[in-house]
């Protein structure tokens, strides 16, 4: 297995594509990372390519930040990986990815290091390409304008708080460009309700996150409508499918989404590792 580590996200990308584009809908993440590697012109990410012969067997990408995001690949491609980030003393503060894949670089990794890795959250990927018809709750979608800039930065902190516990300096930029673009949806009844965003596109697709509502709102069904008013707008420019993940500790979600027309594609997880 041949490890390489590439410097020109365009290059990279040329090189992996076909690769994450063979398996889209599961690959939606890393591909989504790849991409914006080509868009950002200052970007400080980490490429991988993992390669037996000429075939691209695995990929794997790191944002600042943020833990190393593989695909699907043979143990012997996460046993490579590992090694080579070890060797160049490379950053890895956490590993994500499909269940098997992910728990066989920690393994790696442990085995290196001594780090232990924590399985901090089990991930269930779905993809919807279409969309039943849902309650609709009291109030209308919209989104959101650069006057709801604010609040729209707070109830993403929120988000991360509860969801993900990353960390979230600057988001300001981030939720700025976001509802510049016209990505980010807004329940409305009397006063804002609840949030869903589209946070990359593919090549066919787009993935929802940042789902949001606060506690006093819960239970009144504008989460639903909000993500299957967006997803429904998503597909009227012409996306074939949408994605989003959710926490499987939660059974409310991931029922909600089920009866939005989403259907499970594979289970991830989100592994940190403890310093040894």
């Amino acid at each position: 297995m041949l490890v390489r580590c590439h410097h020109d996200p365009r290059e990279f990308f040329d090189l992996v594509g076909p690769f994450l584009q063979k398996n889209e809908v599961e690959n939606a993440l890393p591909l989504g990372i790849a991409r914006s590697f080509v868009d950002t012109a200052t970007h400080e990410g980490l490429m991988f390519s993992v390669e037996s012969g000429a075939d691209v067997v695995a990929v794997a990408v790191k944002s600042p930040h943020r833990n190393l995001v593989v695909t699907r690949a043979p143990e012997s491609a996460m046993r490579a990986l590992s090694n080579y980030l070890f060797a160049y003393a490379l950053p890895v503060p956490g590993v994500n990815g499909p269940l098997e894949t992910a728990r066989e670089f920690a393994q790696a990794w442990k085995a290196l290091t001594d780090a232990k890795g924590t399985e901090r959250v089990a991930l269930r990927l779905y993809q919807a390409t279409k969309l039943n018809e849902v309650a609709q709750p009291r109030g209308a979608f919209r989104f959101a304008q650069l006057a709801d800039g604010e609040l729209v930065e707070a109830w993403l902190h929120a988000f991360i708080d509860e969801a993900t516990h990353d960390r979230h300096d600057n988001l300001r930029d981030r939720v700025t460009q976001m509802i510049g673009a016209s990505n980010v949806g807004l329940w409305e009844h009397d006063s804002c309700a609840s949030m869903a965003a589209i946070t990359r596109r593919s090549e066919r697709g787009a993935h929802v996150a940042w789902v949001y509502t606060p506690k006093p709102m819960r239970r009144n069904g504008y989460a639903t409508a909000c993500v299957a008013e967006l997803c429904r707008r998503e597909m009227e420019r012409g996306r074939s499918f949408v994605t989003l993940y959710t926490d499987l500790a939660n059974p409310t979600s991931n029922a909600i989404y089920q009866r939005i027309g989403f259907e499970p594609v594979c289970d991830a997880i989100d592994i940190v590792f403890d310093a040894a």
